[in-house]
């Protein structure tokens, strides 16, 4: 229904607009959001977007035998009234300050609107997941899928919103990659095998603005790195020891070492745009080696004859994790370590293939301290990531991503308390005690923002980097080649 700008503006895509007090489309008391689709808005296939689409959506989400990254705020809605197919009210059962989320790619992929007449009856995880039978309302349409392969896109022509898009979609065929690493991408695009790629890691950004005939941009993005503590591993469960690992790592020197300086540290899961709501709490944790001693000896911990801390005969030994093929994230693991022994405590370094995979480490809470990034939403609600229901189960299909295995009560309530006030003021509260409550525990520890980068040829125009979850796809159907062509 929404879209969100560069600058973390909600506007609407195929809702005529966004839902507000002043016309009565939000009422309060009951909390409900209306949404009228525009008149012209259809599915790729030439069927009209209805409401009926939407209360699928819904149902699709909220049935447990399908497999869904996540459930928060669908399972506030009551009921969704549709009293035309072009109308539909979504009633709460209670206020939900992120309700934009729901209907906006702020929310990820539950955010998508599905298709009732392609989907109905069938297996939502069979055909959609696998991208069988998949249509969509945007300017391109699926025309064969390799699941971690290669994704190729062709331009739709039934697309209904071509006077937004100035008669686009200009471009035929968009061929999408999986690429396994951050090298063979820089390779690939060197050798004009790929026209456009959206690295991780830092070095290559700096390589690729020497070449000719390129743009490289890099705005501030809404991606977090962070080194999470999985707090069902008995090592990890123990508050001193997480706090010592904080107070132990550097991260200026890390910033300066791994990524040249182009980032810097970043005090919250929050990033420093979405305020009111920013609050750097995690400011605490800057570098002292008194304070790891502190820490680790309130917890039984000395240090033995090599000046190694340990307790009951045992050093301290901890084992840092992350995906394979990231050489960012591999050089930062090999800082951390040297930070870490530098100090007292030994660290062993585990890189996995299959680290973010259903049955990998990640998800299955066989890790100890994990490196990886979350993504930041126009709204600050981290409910999804936090909350003690959140927690990736069989019993809930692994759908939560709450991977830090943390079960809090007090921060559910304040997560909580926080989703439900519509007060900005009263909510930027809430969401400063959480992020104090956090940082406090030291469930994580955020290390930088990264930014948005993405390098393609310099003939190619109208590309809009939108550092949101909207990606640098944004706009696509305006792209257009000077020439007709891709050329370097």
């Amino acid at each position: 229904m929404l879209t969100l700008t560069p600058d973390f503006r909600y506007v609407p895509v195929l809702a005529e607009s966004v839902p507000n007090e002043a016309d009565g489309t939000l009422t309060r008391n009951p909390f409900t959001v209306t949404f009228r689709i525009r008149k012209n808005a259809a599915w790729s296939d030439g069927t009209p977007v209805t409401s009926a689409d939407m209360v699928f959506t819904w149902k699709t989400i909220m049935d447990p035998d399908n497999a869904v990254a996540g459930r928060t705020g669908w399972d506030l809605i009551d009921r969704i009234e549709t009293p035309d197919a072009r109308t539909f009210t979504v009633v709460f059962t209670r206020p939900y300050a992120p309700w934009k989320d729901l209907f906006s790619p702020s929310g990820g992929a539950t955010s998508q609107l599905l298709p009732k007449h392609v989907l109905e009856g069938k297996d939502f995880d069979t055909v959609w997941t696998r991208g069988r039978g998949m249509i969509g309302t945007g300017p391109f349409l699926i025309d064969s899928y390799s699941p971690r392969r290669r994704l190729v896109l062709v331009r739709n022509p039934r697309y209904w919103n071509r006077a937004a898009s100035r008669g686009g979609p200009h471009i035929d065929r968009i061929v999408h990659v999986y690429l396994k690493d951050s090298t063979t991408q820089e390779v690939q695009f060197e050798t004009g095998e790929v026209n456009m790629i959206n690295p991780l890691d830092f070095g290559v950004r700096r390589r690729l603005a020497e070449l000719p005939h390129v743009r490289v941009e890099h705005p501030p993005g809404v991606a977090w790195e962070q080194l999470s503590f999985n707090l069902s591993d008995p090592l990890m469960r123990d508050v001193n020891v997480r706090r010592a690992i904080c107070y132990a790592i550097d991260r200026s020197e890390l910033i300066r070492l791994s990524t040249r300086g182009e980032t810097f540290p970043l005090d919250s899961f929050l990033v420093p745009q979405q305020q009111p709501y920013y609050t750097p709490a995690w400011k605490r944790y800057e570098p002292d080696p008194a304070k790891v001693e502190q820490a680790l000896a309130a917890s039984g911990y000395t240090r033995n004859a090599d000046g190694v801390f340990e307790k009951d005969g045992r050093e301290l030994t901890v084992e840092l994790s992350t995906i394979a093929g990231n050489e960012t994230r591999k050089q930062n693991l090999r800082l951390i370590a040297a930070q870490l022994e530098r100090v007292g405590i030994r660290a062993r370094i585990r890189i996995a293939a299959d680290f973010f995979d259903t049955s990998g480490p990640l998800l299955t809470g066989r890790y100890q301290i994990g490196e990886f990034a979350f993504s930041a939403t126009a709204d600050p609600s981290s409910t999804g990531i936090f909350r003690s229901d959140q927690v990736p189960a069989q019993e809930n299909g692994f759908a939560g991503q709450n991977t830090y295995f943390l079960r809090d009560p007090e921060l559910d309530r304040l997560l909580d308390a926080s989703d439900a006030q519509l007060d900005e003021g009263r909510r930027a509260e809430l969401m400063r005690r959480i992020q104090e409550r956090l940082a406090d525990r030291a469930v994580l520890l955020p290390l930088y923002q990264f930014p948005e980068i993405l390098a393609y040829p310099d003939n190619l125009h109208e590309v809009l980097v939108n550092p949101t979850q909207v990606s640098h796809y944004d706009q696509v159907q305006n792209w257009f080649f000077s020439g007709g062509r891709a050329s370097r």
